[in-house]
């Protein structure tokens, strides 16, 4: 089943101002990579916008949103776009988009043909030098070099990525000998750690959908 959720935002637009100087128009975007070393150790602070999404509670659901399914590795350093605008509200700029990609290293195939070589991914998030802070508009930790994933995905043919279908519905750990002790360790109805499925807050814990998945596939999780 797909759930339809409007949110509402965690923090004021005042938290989002853009601490370089301002725009000189009313729309402006830049472009910058983050380094390994901001990857490895990302700011604290998140600062979290989530705007009207569909996200899916069931695996048939999920399955018949995803175009792709794979197990893959992010391969790259992310690459962000952050798109600022003029609040006439507060006086001031503030980021009002940010979208982050990167590649994904497939290493196992479970639904969908991909085509040859890494594939494109994005993740609405960005993230801030001065104040030093995550810009997000989506549940999903954000995209670490290295990092391996279960990921469910649908294409976007405008823009020529791939995103998490359902955003935080769409992307899980592998799962390793420890994670599946932990789930029977748990119980049946028990929930796993927010940092250990790779989303923010409570609210956005899968770990039912993620039991599902793991029943479905079996041992074709692993890699």
């Amino acid at each position: 089943m797909k759930k339809y959720l409007r949110n509402i935002a965690i923090v004021m637009a005042a938290a989002l101002l853009v601490g370089c100087g301002s725009a000189e128009s009313s729309a402006a975007e830049s472009s910058e990579d983050t380094s390994e070393a901001v990857s490895k150790a990302l700011p604290g602070k998140i600062v979290q916008f989530q705007t009207d999404m569909v996200v899916y509670s069931d695996l048939p659901s999920l399955l018949e949103a995803s175009q792709l399914v794979v197990i893959g590795e992010y391969a790259e350093e992310t690459e962000q776009k952050l798109t600022t605008g003029n609040s006439a509200e507060i006086n001031a700029d503030v980021i009002t988009n940010a979208v982050s990609t990167n590649k994904i290293h497939i290493k196992k195939v479970l639904k969908g043909e991909p085509p040859e070589g890494d594939i494109t991914i994005s993740q609405r998030y960005g993230i801030q030098d001065d104040p030093a802070q995550i810009v997000t508009f989506s549940s999903l930790t954000p995209m670490v070099k290295g990092d391996e994933w279960l990921f469910f995905l649908r294409y976007d043919a405008a823009g020529s990525t791939w995103w998490c279908a359902g955003d935080y519905s769409g992307r899980y750990p592998v799962p390793t000998d420890e994670i599946l002790a932990e789930l029977d360790s748990l119980g049946e109805n028990g929930l796993l750690d927010i940092k250990t499925l790779g989303v923010l807050d409570g609210s956005s814990n899968t770990t039912p959908l993620y039991r599902e998945i793991i029943k479905h596939f079996g041992d074709e999780l692993r890699v």
